[in-house]
């Protein structure tokens, strides 16, 4: 018999790192989420074989078993790094200066190894359920004037089993837009002396698609075989000098660091959670100006960011938090 409908807020979201990529975990952390998507799909074949009629499908079988969605919410210093772990593929924790209980977790691309595999958790009156081999294809950063930073989560992941969970909120730091400062330099050691960019907003969004394997012999995929990696973003400023309009035309590379830092609380003895993430090669289209006649002119641009070879990089993040490491259980 149906249950009692019920709204989104009653819905919870886990997420934890597999010990056994493909075997599912209990969650290590809960996401405050504002929306939620997490969708069965399958693939279906046809049998279209001829039976002395017109009529051209006569069945239908599913050999494919997964779930895709996104995950969206606000940025909390402790859990967005079971994200990064997933999508950079590396991390490694040490104390930040000067504490004893303050951390500061760098996350980088790995060539040589997959990315660390989630269990995702999805808890709701109707039932719970867990998702193995779970995958980021996106993760994108959304910073607006006079807003929460927002964080959105691209997933996929194994069909799912039916679980019993125990939802823990843990006690997290949050970030507006007062917390962020962007700058850009002409290279990395200039970006401490920059002064910082008067933006309206900024997205930067790490892409890196999943190719989803599934082999004969079985329903549910075995592996989300990553593919190449990579960063884009979107800066909108006003437009009060053409500084940043003249680096686009000419395509002059810019280091760019995009600090998120909550000033207002402190851990530790004198430290403030954060995440601080730095680009040492960025270029940038040039610019669309939005022309209206009775606002303040605002120009956009969209960066993409590229491989340093004297860097090492094309993209890292350091979050400094409480905790020491985004490991499995």
């Amino acid at each position: 018999m149906a249950g009692n409908p019920y709204i989104g807020r009653r819905e919870s979201v886990g997420v934890g790192i597999e010990t056994v990529p493909g075997t599912g975990i209990a969650p290590q952390a809960w996401q405050r989420h504002l929306a939620l998507t997490l969708d069965p799909k399958t693939t279906v074949v046809q049998n279209k074989s001829a039976l002395g009629r017109i009529e051209d499908i006569n069945n239908s079988a599913v050999t494919e078993q997964w779930v895709e969605g996104s995950i969206n919410g606000k940025i909390t210093d402790l859990t967005i790094g079971y994200f990064l772990a997933n999508i950079f593929g590396s991390n490694a924790a040490v104390l930040h200066p000067t504490e004893t209980t303050v951390y500061d977790n760098s996350f980088s691309v790995s060539s040589s190894a997959l990315p660390p595999s989630l269990t995702f958790a999805r808890v709701s009156p109707v039932r719970s359920r867990r998702f193995a081999m779970g995958t980021l294809t996106d993760l994108e950063i959304d910073i607006k004037q006079n807003d929460w930073i927002m964080v959105t989560a691209t997933v996929t992941a194994k069909s799912g089993v039916t679980s019993t969970e125990t939802v823990a909120y843990a006690s997290e730091n949050e970030f507006t837009s007062k917390h962020a400062v962007t700058k850009i330099a002409a290279n990395i050691a200039g970006l401490t002396g920059a002064t910082a960019l008067q933006i309206k907003s900024l997205k930067i969004k790490i892409s890196r698609k999943a190719e989803r394997f599934t082999p004969v012999g079985v329903i549910d995929p075995v592996s989300f075989d990553p593919n190449a990696w990579g960063v884009t973003g979107t800066i909108v400023t006003r437009y009060t000098d053409t500084t940043l309009e003249d680096i686009a035309f000419l395509n002059t590379s810019q280091a760019l660091s995009i600090a998120i830092v909550n000033t207002d609380v402190t851990i530790g003895t004198t430290s403030n959670p954060g995440l601080v993430l730095t680009a040492p090669k960025v270029c940038f289209s040039p610019m669309t100006l939005d022309n209206k006649l009775d606002q303040t002119l605002s120009s956009t641009y969209n960066f993409t960011c590229e491989l340093d070879l004297i860097s090492g990089y094309m993209l890292k993040a350091v979050l400094t938090n409480t905790q020491n490491g985004y490991a499995h259980a």
